[in-house]
């Protein structure tokens, strides 16, 4: 399946390593995998010592575990020595299995210890990839013509004020007027520096 998304394609699977049905030792591994087309981890999760393996119902709820005489079991006479007796109803990490098989197909392998080893599996430059997707910048006039609205519709005295304090400019001093021209409303002459001159 994953040889048919096309070239490049990465694949990272998580497994315990245990087959159901079981294969046989003498069994030979198949290789459907193309390591020039796929690449990928496996990566295995379970504890060392054989645990019972959770059986559930159509709607997933938990209804027992597994018993032996529930599952296919290794026939005796095609056990190993190290498998002399068959326990498919317990589950447990198969790792060097996983390891051998990984490297049979171009695979990497590691153990799911934490989220770190889960993590830098799925961010592994070397599965990594660019690809060109389209970008939607239509927000970016509409984002400059309610700064046009904006800024049309403000009021004038709040306008100035921002061109000033945008600009670095200040308002001109306005000129002083005498305690004489105050009182009498009469004008006088004004020299450069703003100062009256009497």
């Amino acid at each position: 399946m994953a040889q048919g998304l096309g070239d490049s394609t990465a694949v990272l699977f998580v497994t315990d390593g245990q087959e159901a049905p079981p294969r046989l030792p003498s069994d030979a591994l198949k290789q459907d995998i193309n390591p020039a087309h796929v690449k990928g981890w496996l990566v295995g999760v379970g504890g060392d010592q054989p645990a019972p393996i959770p059986r559930s119902d159509a709607h997933g709820n938990r209804i027992g575990y597994w018993q032996a005489d529930e599952v296919v079991q290794v026939p005796q006479m095609h056990a190993s020595a190290t498998h002399a007796v068959s326990h498919e109803e317990l589950s447990a990490l198969q790792g060097h299995y996983l390891s051998s098989v990984a490297e049979q197909i171009g695979f990497g392998y590691r153990r799911l210890a934490d989220a770190k080893s889960l993590r830098d599996a799925m961010l592994d430059a070397r599965l990594a990839h660019r690809e060109s997707v389209p970008t939607d910048l239509r927000w970016c006039p509409a984002v400059l013509a309610l700064l046009l609205l904006v800024w049309r519709f403000m009021p004038q005295r709040a306008v100035s004020s921002a061109s000033l304090r945008w600009f670095g400019a200040r308002p001109a001093a306005r000129p002083k007027s005498s305690p004489r021209q105050a009182r009498t409303g009469e004008s006088q002459p004004v020299g450069r520096d703003g100062e009256s001159v009497e």
